[in-house]
Order: structure tokens, then sequence, then C-alpha cells
């Protein structure tokens, strides 16, 4: 086939473009975690350590939450005692001006480990402790706001990102509301306590996470 301008002939099995030469696909903005978008922003979600790669300056918005503890173990023998609810990590919320550039985003362990990305940083949860006997476990706490101590029975709640826990059970630390993703979402809530008539264990605090926003056209 020859092509000439925008007029097309077959010769046998030959292949010529002449004319108007192919274009080479642009570079995309940014590469690395999970890639939604909601409208005009695209979306970078990280679970894992990884890197954000950047072709062009951006302006962008990012939320970062620490690794949440895990919750604490119940008690079995004779009188029961749920564990403790896990913490939640701190959530930390930034507008950053990024440059084209490779930058990493780190995750420390989970539980209680430090989620890292452009050197902002938030810490983790501390775990709910164990139940005893005829005493429930305690809810962890981070660094903002404290996990509910455990009673006669069921564990204590964990703390959240947005506010103390209250008490046993359901009355667990509130997240914080962000819509970063392009939807509504409740991040950093704590670990429920352990519920005591039957020993069980305390909920984990929830894993962390990077989420990076910017408008792309």
């Amino acid at each position: 086939m020859i092509r000439i301008g925008n007029t097309l002939g077959l010769f046998g099995n030959a292949v010529a473009v002449l004319g108007n030469p192919i274009p080479t696909p642009p570079l995309p903005d940014a590469s690395g975690g999970i890639v939604t978008y909601d409208g005009d922003y695209r979306i970078h979600t990280f679970n894992s350590s990884g890197y954000f790669t950047l072709f062009k300056s951006i302006d962008a918005s990012v939320l970062i939450l620490g690794q949440g503890g895990t919750g604490g173990l119940g008690y079995f023998p004779m009188i029961k005692s749920g564990g403790g609810g896990g913490a939640s990590g701190i959530l930390r919320q930034f507008n950053m001006s990024l440059s084209p550039s490779t930058y990493p985003v780190s995750f420390g362990p989970y539980p209680g480990g430090t989620v890292s990305f452009n050197g902002q940083s938030a810490t983790g949860g501390t775990n709910g402790t164990n139940g005893i006997y005829n005493n429930g476990g305690g809810g962890g706490s981070n660094a903002d706001y404290s996990g509910y101590d455990g009673g006669l029975s069921h564990g204590g709640a964990g703390a959240g990102a947005g506010g103390n826990a209250t008490g046993s059970l359901n009355k667990i630390g509130p997240g914080i509301h962000s819509s970063i993703s392009g939807s509504d979402i409740e991040y950093g809530v704590g670990g429920y306590g352990g519920l005591g008539s039957t020993g069980a264990n305390g909920q984990n605090g929830p894993s962390g996470i990077v989420i990076i926003r910017y408008k792309y056209k």
C-alpha cells in the first residue's frame, strides 16, 4: 500500500507511507499506584510502597493515612473478656506543588507503621490490648486521640483519625470524611472492641493509604 497525502494505492504486499507522519503518542502526566478518574481529575491511590513518577509540574491534593493497629485478643477461659480495638493511624491532608521527578511512597509495616510521601508523613496507631480475666482489653490510641479502656467484659474501642473512642464495642473513634477519591469516604475509623460474652478479638484498625489528586485536562 502506498500513501501520498490522503491518496491510497495497493501494489502487491508492499507498504509505504509518504506525506503525513504517524504522530508519537504523548507521555502520560504521571504514573504509579492505582489510577482512577473523577471528571477532569486524575487520582493515584497507593496501598503499599511504590513510586509516583511525574512528567510535568502539577498542583496536587494529597491524603496520607498511617497504618492502623491490630485488635487485641479475647480471653476465653472461665469468665470471658473481649480484646480492645486497634486504633487508626493519623490522617494528614496537604496541597502540594510537584515538579517532574520520581517520588517514593513509603509504607511502614502493618500494624502501626508510618506512611510517607514527599517529605510528609502520618504516624500509625497502636494495637488494642488483650482481654484478661474479668476485664476487656483497652482500645489502641494514636498521636492525636485516645482509645477507650476495657470494661469488666467488653473490649474498649480504638481511637480514630478524627477523634477519641468513647466506649466499648461500637463507640469507636470517628474517621475523617474526604472526597479526594471522587466519592465521600470516611478514612481512619477506629477498630471495634471485642464482645465480652464470647471473648471475641478486637477489630483491627484500617491499613494506611496515600491518595494523590490533580487536574489533568
